[in-house]
Parts: structure tokens; sequence; C-alpha cells
């Protein structure tokens, strides 16, 4: 009885030493598989600290492309990004003038009054009849003459009128409305350049009209009508003649 209770004693007490040399080389095993790291600075805490200035430094947004203030962007485009060609400076009237084609003796006319003579007619009923507009004037950068008739006793022939003469440099445009009684005579050209040449007491227009009965009858002048701009853009004064048509 003794004996069998020392064999089961010694058989325990082996199985738990062999139990813990096992635990043991496997603790043993286990640290050489896996190195501890290194420790910079020496602790834990310095590791945990470079590990988080790594991670916030590689998402950072380099300086220059940080967002800058609206005062910032106005003075970066001013400065960097406004290329010095459309910097344009103002012409000088020189300059204007000299690209409009005025010569200088257009500029020194000092020619304030704008002459016009359309003459008187005797006509009979149902004739046909040319009306030429004569002028006195200096070089001009508008020129706009509208007349109104009684359409009563007269009236305009389609596609009749046209510039005669060297005054308007371009031509003119030339609108009619029988049924109204009206009738506008308009330069042609670019505004502000030159669009007609100085003419001395010269037929610049003609056009042509029709008598429809007897009487006495006269085209007038509409003041709001008549535009005479100088090189200058000054609005001169004007002197008309004519325009009274007898018909038999």
């Amino acid at each position: 009885m003794n004996y069998n209770l020392k064999f089961i004693c010694f058989s325990i007490l082996a199985f738990v030493i062999g139990c813990s040399v096992f635990f043991l080389f496997l603790f043993f095993i286990k640290n050489q598989a896996a190195p501890k790291p290194e420790v910079l600075g020496g602790s834990k805490e310095n590791i945990k600290t470079s590990q988080a200035e790594t991670a916030v430094k590689k998402f950072e947004k380099p300086k220059e492309h940080k967002r800058r203030g609206k005062k910032e962007i106005i003075t970066f485009i001013e400065e960097e990004l406004e290329p010095e060609e459309y910097i344009e400076e103002e012409p000088s009237l020189e300059e204007i003038k000299a690209f409009a084609a005025f010569l200088p003796e257009d500029l020194e006319d000092k020619q304030k009054m704008v002459y016009m003579d359309i003459g008187n007619y005797d006509v009979d009923t149902g004739e046909e009849f040319e009306i030429s507009i004569r002028v006195d004037a200096p070089a001009l950068v508008n020129f706009s003459l509208m007349m109104e008739f009684n359409q009563e006793f007269i009236e305009y022939v389609s596609d009749s009128a046209k510039a005669v003469g060297k005054m308007f440099r371009y031509g003119i445009e030339f609108y009619a409305q029988n049924d109204k009684g009206r009738m506008i005579l308009i330069s042609k050209g670019h505004p502000g350049a030159k669009q007609t040449e100085k003419v001395e007491d010269r037929p610049v227009a003609v056009f042509r009209m029709k008598a429809k009965q007897s009487g006495i009858t006269k085209i007038n002048f509409s003041g709001k009508g008549i535009i005479l701009l100088d090189p200058f853009g000054g609005k001169l004064e004007y002197d008309v003649k004519g325009g009274v048509i007898e018909i038999r």
C-alpha cells in the first residue's frame, strides 16, 4: 500500500516538472522568433510620438499650396498672371485722328457751319424730277439729313438716291417712307472715323421725286434728324436753302 502511494506521488511530481519544462521551452522559442523592437529615444512614449509626427507630415499640404486670402490672390493675379501686353494706354488725340484718316488741314479747319441747298423746282403733274443736294462743309465724322414732305403732292421714286462727287468716302444710305412723308440720307463709314471729305459748294447727292397733283409744296428739313459732326465730335450748325416745288 505504501509502495503504491509513493509511486503515485512520484508520477504526479514528474508530470508537473515535465509540464513546467515544456512551457518554459515554448516561451523561450516564442521570444526568439519575435525580437523586441528598437526603442528610439529610449521609451515607448517616444516611439508613439515619432509615429504620430510621421503620419501628420505624410498628409500635411506643402506650404506653396496653402489657401490664399482674397487680397493675396488679387495681388498674385496682378503681379504674375496679367501680361503686360493687355495693359493699354489711352491713345492720344493725334493717334486717334491718324487712324481715322483725318489730315492736319481737316483738324485745323475753323469752319463751324454747314451750308446746304436743294434748289427750287417748277414741274408738271405726274412728272418725275431730280433733286440735287449741294453742300459746303468741312470734313465730318457724320452727315445725317432728314427731310419731310407732303405726300399728297409729291412722293419719293424708289431706289433713285445716289452719291455724286467725292464728298462721301464710303457712299450713302437713303431711306424713305412715302406714307409718312419722310426721307433720310446718312453717310456710311466707321463710327468716329472720317466719313466725308471737305467740299466747297458742290453737288454731293441726288434723288428723284414724282409730282402727284397741282399746287405748291415744300421739302422741309427736320432739325432732330440733322446730325453734322466735326472731326472732334462737335455738332455743327447748318443753314438750308431751297425745297420749294411748284406743280402745274
